[in-house]
């Protein structure tokens, strides 16, 4: 909490008891509620290093929708925050790459970066994250190819990485996700067509651009061959005074597929049926039918709140948060933490 008060001046607290901070509220379970509303300005602070990290119970990070005000990089700190369930940044400017160390976050269910400035590529070694199961990254500057290592993945059932810049063909094994419901990969850049696994499955929904379901798909969007170069001989001094001749190796390498493709097919004869909006409420099993930011339906523990959020019920007293559209989260930035045992 003190990271984030420094980061974030604009909030105004200060002193050591958090729990009589403005907008905190601490309960018996050691949780607190942090309803900041648009205060929240500034960057993401990095984690203190003498801190005991097995005693702090941070539950929560939501800074949704503070859009220019919350920026910098995503701290990869964060990666000491073992008890952290949900992290959403939606609808934020900060940017940078994701952390490979965030791999680490053995709690975290819930993460949401989408409509964000992050870039880079997915990193292999979040297949190791055992209890995520929410992805939301769309309509970001994320690039590269989807790791076939996330197919080990045990717990996560949604993964929606639309409007971003990842290209590469779709990774049969993807299918071996146990618990993967939903996949929304349309308006990017892959190639080649939708894996027969994936089709096969009879739980998974996936979206993709059409080009990638025609029967043509294999050779009208095929995906570029890379082969790799042979290595060229040092050019020594021959026995003859010839240098550089034709004794330099030629590597055989795929054609590019040709150019002619885009008249063959128009891209106007074949649009993709939209893909439902991705719900970014934190907690939310099942958002509002086209409305990404109104939950219908909480995951276990959490009870919905009359402005459409899900919010963690204390016990089975409910009743202990509050329930109105101030209690929204999606409205507000909210950060769940817990205290500090002793």
């Amino acid at each position: 909490m003190q990271a984030f008060a420094a980061a974030m001046p604009s909030l105004g607290w200060s002193g050591d008891d958090f729990c009589t901070w403005a907008g905190v509220r601490c309960f018996d379970t050691n949780v607190s509620f942090v309803d900041v509303g648009s205060l929240a300005t500034g960057t993401l602070p990095e984690m203190p290093d003498d801190v005991d990290y097995s005693l702090v119970k941070l539950d929560e990070i939501n800074l949704f929708n503070q859009n220019a005000g919350v920026t910098g990089s995503l701290p990869s700190s964060w990666s000491k925050l073992h008890k952290v369930r949900t992290i959403n940044l939606g609808y934020t400017s900060i940017s940078g790459t994701l952390p490979a160390s965030w791999s680490s976050m053995s709690s975290l269910k819930f993460l949401t970066l989408s409509f964000t400035d992050v870039f880079g590529t997915l990193p292999a070694a979040w297949d190791s994250m055992p209890s995520i199961e929410i992805i939301l990254m769309s309509t970001t500057q994320l690039s590269g190819t989807l790791p076939e290592e996330w197919s080990t993945m045990p717990s996560v059932r949604r993964i929606h990485l639309q409007q971003c810049h990842l290209h590469g063909s779709f990774p049969a094994s993807w299918a071996e996700m146990p618990s993967l419901e939903r996949l929304g990969l349309q308006q990017n850049d892959f190639c080649g067509c939708v894996p027969d696994s994936w089709l096969a499955s009879p739980t998974l929904w996936v979206g993709v651009n059409a080009k990638h379901r025609m029967p043509d798909c294999a050779t009208a969007h095929a995906c570029a061959e890379t082969t790799t170069p042979e290595p060229v001989p040092s050019s020594s001094a021959s026995a003859g005074g010839v240098s550089g001749s034709s004794s330099s190796s030629t590597a055989t390498t795929a054609e590019p597929a040709p150019s002619t493709t885009t008249t063959m097919h128009p891209t106007t004869t074949a649009r993709p049926t939209p893909a439902p909006p991705p719900c970014l409420v934190p907690n939310c099993l099942v958002c509002v039918a086209d409305n990404s930011m109104g939950c219908s339906e909480c995951y276990s523990g959490y009870v919905l709140t009359a402005g459409g959020g899900c919010m963690k019920r204390v016990g089975e007293d409910a009743a202990a948060f509050p329930v109105g559209p101030a209690a929204a989260v999606v409205s507000a930035a909210v950060v769940v933490v817990g205290a500090v045992l002793a």
